[in-house]
């Protein structure tokens, strides 16, 4: 029976299997360590990503503070000019530089309301 070899069975001892877990165990520590290190980069992106949230947040409360003030504006414009088209009823010069502001405050509201739109 040449050719032909019996197979031994293995023998496992505590010392081996001890072995053999704790180089297991090591990669898998090897491998955690790796994963906490990618979690931190990610945290640290994350925190990157809050502070310009918050900025973005801060900028838009000042652009609607600006839009209010900007609406109020108008507000007081329109009164003013309704006021001196009743002082200038009719009087051509006066009539037509109304007529001119009325249209640049529909400008400004039109704008004004594009940029509320966009808000939401």
């Amino acid at each position: 029976m040449k050719g032909t070899k019996k197979k031994r069975k293995k023998v496992t001892t505590i010392e081996g299997l001890a072995e053999l877990m704790v180089g297991e165990f090591g990669r898998v520590d090897g491998r955690l360590d790796k994963m906490d290190g990618r979690f931190d980069k990610m945290d640290g992106r994350l925190d990157k990503m809050d502070a310009r949230f918050d900025s973005i947040d801060e900028r838009l409360l000042s652009i609607e503070g600006e839009l209010k003030s900007i609406r109020l504006s108008i507000s007081v414009i329109e009164k003013r000019l309704d006021a001196l088209e009743e002082s200038v009823h009719n009087m051509r010069g006066y009539s037509k530089e109304i007529d001119d502001l009325r249209a640049q405050v529909r400008s400004l509201e039109a704008r004004v309301a594009k940029c509320e739109a966009v808000e939401k």
